[in-house]
C-alpha cells in the first residue's frame, strides 16, 4: 500500500457506486485521483470540496467511443493505477435489444475498457509497471435469460 501512496490513478465510472467510493477511498489513503464520468454533480456532495487539489474530473461517456477516443490525449500523462469500473446493465432477451443499444453496452463494458488500457500500457511498460484492475459483475458471470447482451 505503501506504493499506492506515491501515485496516481485513474477511475472510471467515478460519479456513483462502487466507482465514487473507490475514488474516496483512494484519496483518504492521499492518492491523486482522475475521475471519469459523466455527470458529477453527486460526486460534488460526496467528496465535498476536500479533495479538490487531488481529485481531477474529467466529463466523458464512454459509451461515446468516439467522445473517449478525443479524450484519451487529455487524460493524465502519468498514471500508476487503473481502475476500469465503468459499466451499464440492461436486461431482457436478446431480440428486445435494437443494435445501437447492444453496440453500447458492449462499448461501455469491453471497449470503453481495451481503449483505456491500450493507452496507458505503453506507459506502465516505459515507467516499469502499474496496476489495472478491471471491476466486474456478479451478475455477468450467472446465466440468465434476461442478461443475454450483459
Amino acid at each position: 500500500m505503501d506504493t499506492l501512496l506515491k501515485r496516481s490513478a485513474l477511475v472510471t465510472g467515478a460519479t456513483r457506486g462502487i466507482g465514487l467510493a473507490t475514488v474516496v477511498k483512494l484519496l483518504e489513503l492521499g492518492v491523486q485521483v482522475s475521475g471519469l464520468g459523466r455527470d458529477f454533480e453527486h460526486a460534488r456532495s460526496v467528496i465535498a470540496g476536500q479533495y479538490d487539489a487531488r481529485f481531477e474530473k474529467i466529463i466523458c461517456d464512454l459509451g461515446e467511443l468516439n467522445e473517449l477516443s478525443s479524450k484519451l490525449g487529455d487524460l493524465p500523462k502519468s498514471i500508476g493505477a487503473l481502475v476500469l469500473n465503468a459499466g451499464a446493465g440492461q436486461f431482457g432477451g436478446l431480440e428486445q435489444f435494437s443494435n445501437a443499444q447492444i453496440q453500447r453496452l458492449v462499448d461501455v463494458n469491453l471497449v470503453s475498457n481495451l481503449f483505456i488500457i491500450k493507452h496507458y500500457l505503453p506507459l506502465m511498460k516505459r515507467q516499469g509497471g502499474g496496476d489495472i484492475v478491471i471491476v466486474g459483475s456478479e451478475s455477468a458471470l450467472q446465466g440468465a435469460r434476461a442478461g443475454t447482451v450483459y
